[in-house]
């Protein structure tokens, strides 16, 4: 996993932990620092492809971390 992949990964994480809910994408790109809904929209599916993370797609907060 590279860098940035690993920094969306513990945003999403440390949200999770904090929260007890996911974060929405665009709460994801506040907490990563851009504006953009796409950069991390593309995150996310790359994370799924790699099976870190699992979501319905469709629906928001349904993101879960598959390895801690």
């Amino acid at each position: 996993m590279t860098k940035r992949l690993e920094e969306y990964y513990d945003i999403i994480k440390n949200y999770i932990n904090k929260h007890g809910y996911s974060p929405t994408i665009r709460e994801i790109g506040e907490l990563a620092g851009t504006t953009s809904s796409a950069t991390p929209m593309v995150m996310v599916r790359r994370l799924k492809s790699l099976g870190y993370i699992e979501y319905e797609k469709g629906k928001s907060r349904t993101i879960r971390c598959l390895k801690w």
